[in-house]
């Protein structure tokens, strides 16, 4: 039995070893960053953490997107990698004081209503009004229950005015701070604390209206 040691073979493989445990211990290093180090690290050039980013906020971006806009399922998957595109393209003045996240929703809002302007002429008066809301496929949940509550909740937001249903959505749904939010669709912190006030009003009006929505929607606003 030849039990001679092949050296090449025990480098590579060590190599190999070496090469596997740092890669994963990198990637677990990287998980732990916050949103800013991850940006200040993809500016100086470590480009493939930018994944990072859509794993902690595709799905929130397109959720946002797909509820407040009313767009369908194909074009709030366009726009959500329109904003990262331009996530990509703007991350060069994009302020590290700042935080991260508020930033991605303005550019969402801002990304959104180009579009609406671009294709105004080929919406029609109700296109933005209208839509059947695919609640199980949209937040996956397999609770029955939770997916009846979801549905009533957003046809019942679609009974606001878009101001009102734009910032309950980002304060509860996104739960975003007033500041966030008044800087995400352009007004003062006064305004969004007002606007939820009414906003609030309106939603609680309309469930205590109706003993079914009582019943099936029993919580505080």
């Amino acid at each position: 039995m030849n039990s001679t040691i092949n050296l090449s073979e025990l480098f590579l493989g060590t190599c190999l070893h070496f090469f596997v445990n740092n890669f994963f211990d990198e990637q677990n290093e990287n998980e732990l960053l916050s949103d800013n180090e991850i940006l200040q690290k993809i500016i100086d050039g470590n480009k493939n953490i930018f994944s990072l980013l859509l794993d902690r906020y595709s799905d929130k971006i397109y959720r946002y997107i797909f509820y407040h806009f009313n767009f369908d399922k194909k074009i709030s998957q366009d726009l959500t990698q329109e904003v990262f595109l331009h996530v990509w393209n703007k991350l060069n003045k994009f302020d590290n004081e700042q935080k991260f996240e508020p930033w991605l929703y303005r550019l969402a809002h801002n990304c959104c209503i180009d579009w609406i302007r671009k294709n105004k002429n080929n919406l029609s008066e109700s296109s933005l009004d209208n839509i059947s809301y695919d609640i199980g496929e949209a937040f996956d949940e397999n609770d029955l229950e939770n997916n009846y509550k979801q549905k009533l909740i957003y046809q019942i937001l679609e009974k606001l005015d878009h101001k009102s249903k734009h910032i309950i959505i980002l304060s509860y749904f996104e739960q975003k701070s007033y500041d966030e939010i008044a800087y995400i669709i352009g007004i003062s912190k006064g305004a969004v604390g007002t606007s939820l006030t009414r906003a609030r009003n309106k939603l609680k009006d309309i469930i205590n209206s109706d003993d079914v929505l009582k019943d099936a929607l029993n919580f505080d606003l």
